[in-house]
């Protein structure tokens, strides 16, 4: 015979259910029993295996409070994003929306568009022109220069018009 796999999940189930079975009912000719060298009666063995099950069933009992909170705080989040949100919006309206002390009260203040120098300008300028050509892309007017002649479809029942 073993014991649980050595991990903290199995042993608290181990512990858990030897606690509760060894509560309800104690196995006949095992009193008083022995364990790691020391001798037990059964009030002292079912205290002894409270007390080092102690510490499992606090992180269920933690478990359960931390689903709790997060469940509360699940539900606050839309009306704290929204309030949060206009509270900034109001700072950068009294502030500015570049101001740095944003940044004081949490909220990333507005970056302006960094206005390319002459050379990227032409860089992109070309990387567009070369993109547009490849798909074959063309603005209003250009299409409005091509013209061509559209064929009627067959009819599909044969008869001719």
């Amino acid at each position: 015979m073993h014991g649980p796999p050595n991990d903290p999940t199995s042993t608290h189930d181990a512990l858990k259910t030897a606690l509760e079975a060894v509560v309800k009912e104690w196995p006949p000719g095992l009193d008083p029993v022995t364990i790691l060298q020391i001798t037990y009666t059964k009030d002292e063995f079912i205290m002894k295996l409270a007390e080092v099950f102690a510490p499992y069933a606090q992180v269920e009992q933690d478990k359960h409070t931390l689903d709790n909170s997060m469940a509360v705080r699940t539900k606050a989040h839309p009306s704290a994003h929204a309030f949060i949100e206009a509270f900034y919006s109001l700072l950068a309206a009294n502030l500015g929306k570049g101001n740095a002390k944003l940044r004081d009260f949490g909220a990333t203040p507005f970056k302006a568009r960094a206005v390319p120098t002459v050379e990227k300008q032409a860089v992109a300028n070309q990387k567009r022109l070369a993109t547009r050509t490849a798909r074959h892309t063309m603005g209003k007017k250009q299409k409005q220069q091509i013209h061509g002649t559209v064929t009627p479809p067959a009819d599909p029942t044969g008869k001719k018009t």
